[in-house]
């Protein structure tokens, strides 16, 4: 990467901080076209990712546009995180819960080992089959969950789970699961917040 991306960033800050999103829109627009014609991939990447970004904001918010980026975005990374990313504005933004639990699956398609994308991925394909209606979905996920868990102990992202478990333990055929996972990643969770949250589903 050729560092350009820090100088945009730091700029991009400023005016977002101070308010002047169109003047922002118009420097990240200007930024693409000049990454676009020195063809620095990760440059590049960056700056479609963060075009993405600004057109998922309240203030900025253009769902086609941003729809467009993300994409774009897989096209140029293709790797699981990108596509964590889509998901993740398919889920909380355009609330489109079917598009989630695709973008999930083609994670898991990509994967060859425990990815910590998936296993946070996992998180949003269960609310999504919760909203769904699809209990038996929801069902597959846990067990997927707890295979992951139950198999290593490392570098998985514990607490990506919460939102969740949180959700399913309040129906009641998945309570049974949702404590058997708890059990497992609360010895394994850093995070102050969610290690509260977690023990607080379990008492």
């Amino acid at each position: 990467m050729s560092g350009k991306w820090i100088e945009v960033e730091s700029k991009a800050h400023e005016l977002l901080t101070d308010h002047k999103f169109n003047q922002a829109e118009s420097f990240l627009l200007q930024c693409l076209a000049q990454f676009r014609e020195a063809n620095e991939k990760e440059d590049l990447e960056y700056i479609v990712g963060r075009l993405a970004q600004f057109y998922s904001m309240p203030e900025m918010e253009d769902r086609p546009k941003a729809d467009h980026f993300y994409l774009e975005r897989e096209n140029l990374s293709k790797d699981a995180h990108s596509k964590l990313q889509t998901a993740t504005f398919y889920f909380y933004v355009l609330q489109d819960f079917p598009k989630t639990i695709a973008k999930i699956d083609e994670i898991g398609k990509l994967r060859r080992h425990v990815d910590p994308d998936y296993y946070s991925g996992l998180s949003l394909k269960g609310q999504a089959l919760i909203e769904c209606d699809d209990l038996q979905g929801v069902s597959d996920v846990l067990e997927e969950m707890q295979t992951m868990t139950e198999t290593t102990r490392a570098r998985l992202p514990y607490g990506d789970e919460m939102n969740f478990l949180e959700r399913a333990i309040s129906i009641p055929r998945f309570e049974s699961k949702c404590r058997r996972i708890l059990a497992t990643i609360i010895p394994c969770m850093r995070s102050p917040e969610y290690l509260v949250r977690a023990k607080r589903l379990l008492d």
